[in-house]
C-alpha cells in the first residue's frame, strides 16, 4: 500500500505549472517559494503514516517535513494576498476554484480513515491547490 504515498507524493508535482508561469514572470521569489512548498509536501507525503497509510521513506522525519510544508504553505498564502488581496475575492474563477479545493479538503478529512479515498481526495486538493495558486500569477 506505499504506492499510496507514492501516488500522493507525485500530485504535488502539478506545482511545476505555476513554477514555470512565475519563472516567464520574473516573479523568482514565487517561483522559489512555489518549489520549496511542493518539495516539502513531496518529502512528507512519503514517510506519511496517518489516515492509515504505511508510509513509504523518510518516515521518522515526517512530522518536521510536515511542519514545514504547512509554514511554507502559509507563507506562499500570505505572500499571495499580500501581492493581490481582496482582488482575489471578486475573482469568479478563483472562487470556483477554491470552492472546490476546500469541498476536496473536507471531503479528505471525512473520509481520513479509508487510505485509498483520503488518498483521492487529499490528490485532487493538491492539484486544486496549485491551479488557484497559478490563476494569481499574472504574465
Amino acid at each position: 500500500m506505499e504506492h499510496l504515498n507514492i501516488i500522493i507524493a507525485v500530485t504535488n508535482f502539478v506545482a511545476i505549472i505555476p513554477i514555470i508561469k512565475s519563472i516567464i514572470a520574473k516573479d523568482y521569489i514565487l517561483a522559489l517559494l512555489i518549489f520549496l512548498t511542493m518539495m516539502a509536501s513531496f518529502t512528507s507525503h512519503l514517510g506519511e503514516q496517518r489516515h492509515g497509510l504505511p508510509g513509504y521513506i523518510l518516515i521518522e522525519y515526517f512530522t518536521i517535513l510536515n511542519y514545514i510544508d504547512i509554514i511554507l504553505a502559509i507563507i506562499l498564502i500570505i505572500h499571495r494576498f499580500q501581492m493581490f488581496g481582496i482582488m482575489l475575492m471578486f475573482d469568479c474563477n478563483f472562487i470556483t476554484i477554491s470552492c472546490t479545493a476546500i469541498l476536496f479538503w473536507i471531503l479528505a478529512i471525512i473520509y481520513g480513515n479509508n487510505p485509498y479515498c483520503w488518498s483521492i481526495f487529499h490528490s485532487i486538493w493538491h492539484v486544486l491547490a496549485f491551479l488557484i495558486l497559478d490563476a494569481t500569477i499574472l504574465l
